[in-house]
């Protein structure tokens, strides 16, 4: 098409394989929850992926088809969620993967238990939750803040954060407390600033998969 070439949007479908087009939107997503509910997604994680345009459509894909797959009520994770690491989280094994790797898309094996810690003075709910990766590798237990906590939560967190860095601004061996505190989470979300620069002090380590971006979707091999 860049070249000069030919759009069109006629169906080039043969035996499952090819193109399709659709402009019922209802359709569309039944049949994207179809294939990640189905036998052949459980047997192969790489069945399928949604790829939407921007961050915000990707989220509300990815709201939209694990509460069509869950329940709208659902708790934060469940057996059989499909996440996508978004930074790198953990000290490499031998072979040199970490615990979550950036672009690596895992299923969740077994959600945890929820649980209350203080972390920087503020109540949060927590959980230690197995994931594997897609690829079969071996199951890793990450310990992840959920994403089910109040917006005031993370904003006290941020706030405690925040603390952290100006007391490391001044006194440079505070740093190390500072980088403690990002290596012991795993994020769901970004965690932001909270002079209202709509700076990320922490970046979010983990978010629901069944939806990508056209740029984090780069490299990876879905047969849908």
């Amino acid at each position: 098409v860049r070249n000069d070439g030919k759009f069109t949007n006629s169906p080039s479908m043969v035996k499952g394989d090819g193109v399709a087009f659709t402009r019922n939107g209802m359709g569309f997503q039944q049949k994207i929850v179809e294939l990640f509910s189905s036998d052949a997604f459980k047997k192969n994680p790489l069945l399928v992926r949604l790829v939407a345009a921007t961050n915000r459509q990707v989220e509300e894909w990815n709201l939209g088809i694990r509460a069509a797959l869950f329940g709208p009520d659902a708790p934060a994770y469940m057996k059989g969620d499909v996440l996508m690491g978004y930074a790198g989280f953990g000290e490499a094994d031998h072979n040199g993967v970490t615990q979550i790797a950036n672009g690596v898309d895992y299923i969740v094996q077994d959600p945890g238990t929820t649980m209350t810690r203080t972390i920087l003075g503020t109540p949060v709910q927590v959980a230690h939750m197995t994931v594997q990766d897609v690829f079969g590798g071996p199951k890793r237990v990450i310990p992840v803040i959920l994403p089910t906590n109040s917006e005031e939560t993370f904003q006290r967190l941020a706030q405690g954060l925040q603390i952290l860095l100006d007391r490391a601004k001044k006194d440079r061996s505070q740093w190390r407390a500072f980088y403690e505190f990002k290596d012991l989470w795993v994020f769901p979300r970004n965690l932001m600033s909270p002079d209202g620069s709509g700076r990320a002090l922490i970046s979010k380590t983990i978010d629901y998969g069944y939806a990508h971006t056209i740029h984090k979707s780069q490299g990876g091999t879905y047969t849908y």
